[in-house]
């Protein structure tokens, strides 16, 4: 359950990154989207797909990069948040993925 203080720092945080102006109507629009998420830690992997068009791992990137190119618009604390976002997921998704150095490759026997 959220609280009252909870979502009026929402709706702050919200409130940040649509009021940008001047900003690239493709980078608002992925801002808001990722704002809008925060609370949840991160839309699904389909969501991405379908209102996108990209994997997690662009998403990730393409988030940290409108963030850099466009921080002087954002709430810094909202930024903060954001860019906290990209480096957890970023390095969950490297923990998952099995190293190539440590797989087994079985030899055939001649």
């Amino acid at each position: 359950m959220t609280t009252r203080k909870q979502r009026h720092h929402q709706q702050i945080e919200f409130a940040s990154v649509l009021r940008s102006r001047g900003m690239d109507r493709e980078d608002h629009e992925l801002l808001t989207f990722a704002v809008s998420w925060l609370p949840y830690d991160g839309p699904p992997s389909d969501e991405l797909l379908v209102r996108f068009g990209m994997t997690r791992e662009r998403y990730l990137t393409r988030l940290r990069q409108t963030v850099d190119e466009n921080q002087h618009q954002i709430h810094p604390v909202t930024a903060a948040r954001l860019l906290e976002r990209c480096d957890g997921a970023s390095a969950a998704e490297n923990a998952q993925q099995p190293s190539h150095a440590s797989q087994a490759v079985p030899h055939s026997a001649h």
